[in-house]
């Protein structure tokens, strides 16, 4: 699972919108979307951001995998 994913889950787990976490941030719904799907690159302090507005902290996204992950998966 890359980070994107991670981010997409926690948010959904927060119970945020896209449009939500994009008016947070001042951005656009498309452009948020667009940092999901990997289509725009973001730097260590958008993810800063982001991970500020979903009042996550590194290690929570870290752990957030095991949570998503088939148990055949996890070894």
């Amino acid at each position: 699972m890359n980070e994107r994913q991670k981010l997409r889950h926690f948010r959904m787990l927060k119970g945020f919108s896209q449009n939500g976490i994009a008016k947070k941030l001042g951005i656009t719904q498309q452009a948020y979307s667009k940092i999901e799907s990997g289509q725009i690159k973001i730097d260590d302090v958008r993810m800063k951001e982001i991970l500020k507005v979903l009042q996550c902290s590194p290690d929570n996204l870290k752990e957030i995998e095991k949570f998503f992950t088939p148990p055949a998966e996890k070894g």
